[in-house]
C-alpha cells in the first residue's frame, strides 16, 4: 500500500458531470415517518428500493458539546436508486427549533470500474456554497484484503478549486470474523500544498452491529493536532454513534451523539 498517496497527484479529471442544475434544492423533502432500525426494513421494501420504486429515508437526531458550546438538531435523508444503478441522496439539516439550516445533494454511480460521485452543499437560504467530486478505485489483494483509493476535488460556489484530498483505505478480515479498515488521508489546498492529514482505524464486529474508530489528525507538517474516538452500535432502535474529541495532548474537548432511525416511502 502506498503510504503517501497523492504526493504527485497531477490534475486528475473527474468523470462526473455538473449536476448542480439537476438538484431539486428549492423544495423541502418529505421526511416520512423514520422510526426503525435499518435491519427492520422488509425484503419487499429493499426490493422496491433496488428497482427504483421506493426511497430509503432516515432521521438523525444529534447533539454536540464542544468546549462548553452545545448544539443539537436533526438530519433528514432520502436515498433514491435509479434503474441504471445511480444513487441520489438528499439531506436536510435543522436546528433544535426546527429551523432549516442547510442541505446537500449527492449522486454516486460506477463507471468503467470506478466509483464516481458528486456532492453539492447549500446554505440556509438554499444557495450553493460548495461542490466536491470524487473518483475511487478498488483492488482485491492477494492476502484477501481490499484497497480503495479515492481522489476528491473541492470547489466553491463559483466553481473555483479550493482544495483536494487523496485517501487510501485497506480492509481486511480478522480471524475472529471481525474486519479492520485502515485509512490514510492527505489534504491539499488549491495550489497542491499539503495542509493536513489523518490516520484512521475502524474495527467492526462479525455481526456488523458494533464498530470502533480511532482517528488522529495532523497539520501540513505532520504535527499532531487532535484525535477522535468513535463507537457505533446498531440495535432494534436504530444506529447510534458516540464520539469523543481530544486535542493533541489528549485533553477532552467535547463529545457528540447521533441517533438514526430508518423508514421508506413509495413513489
Amino acid at each position: 500500500m502506498e503510504a503517501t498517496m497523492g504526493e504527485t497527484r497531477g490534475d486528475q479529471r473527474q468523470e462526473t458531470r455538473d449536476r448542480t442544475a439537476d438538484a431539486p434544492h428549492g423544495g423541502s423533502q418529505d421526511r416520512g415517518d423514520a422510526g426503525r432500525s435499518s435491519d427492520s426494513l422488509s425484503r419487499q421494501e429493499r426490493k422496491e428500493y433496488a428497482s427504483g420504486q421506493r426511497d430509503i429515508t432516515s432521521r438523525t437526531e444529534y447533539s454536540t458539546d464542544q468546549t462548553g458550546k452545545t448544539q443539537s438538531g436533526t438530519i433528514d435523508s432520502s436515498v433514491h436508486r435509479k434503474p441504471d444503478g445511480e444513487t441520489y441522496t438528499r439531506t436536510e439539516t435543522r436546528d433544535s427549533q426546527g429551523k432549516f439550516t442547510g442541505s446537500s445533494d449527492s449522486w454516486s454511480s460506477r463507471h468503467g470500474g470506478k466509483d464516481v460521485s458528486q456532492t453539492n452543499k447549500y446554505d440556509s437560504e438554499r444557495r450553493l456554497t460548495s461542490r466536491s467530486d470524487s473518483t475511487g478505485t478498488t483492488t482485491h489483494n492477494k492476502d484477501g484484503s481490499t484497497t480503495t483509493k479515492t481522489h476528491t476535488d473541492y470547489q466553491d460556489s463559483g466553481k473555483h478549486k479550493t482544495g483536494s484530498s487523496d485517501s487510501t483505505s485497506t480492509t481486511k478480515k480478522n480471524p475472529d470474523g471481525s474486519t479492520t479498515t485502515h485509512t490514510k488521508t492527505n489534504d491539499y489546498d488549491a495550489h497542491g500544498k499539503k495542509t493536513g492529514s489523518s490516520d484512521s482505524t475502524t474495527t467492526t464486529s462479525k455481526d456488523g452491529n458494533k464498530s470502533v474508530t480511532n482517528t488522529t489528525t495532523y497539520d501540513g507538517h505532520g504535527k499532531k493536532t487532535g484525535a477522535t474516538d468513535s463507537v457505533t452500535t446498531k440495535d432494534k432502535d436504530g444506529t447510534h454513534i458516540h464520539k469523543h474529541y481530544n486535542d493533541a495532548d489528549g485533553n477532552r474537548l467535547g463529545s457528540s451523539q447521533h441517533n438514526t432511525t430508518y423508514d421508506s416511502k413509495k413513489h
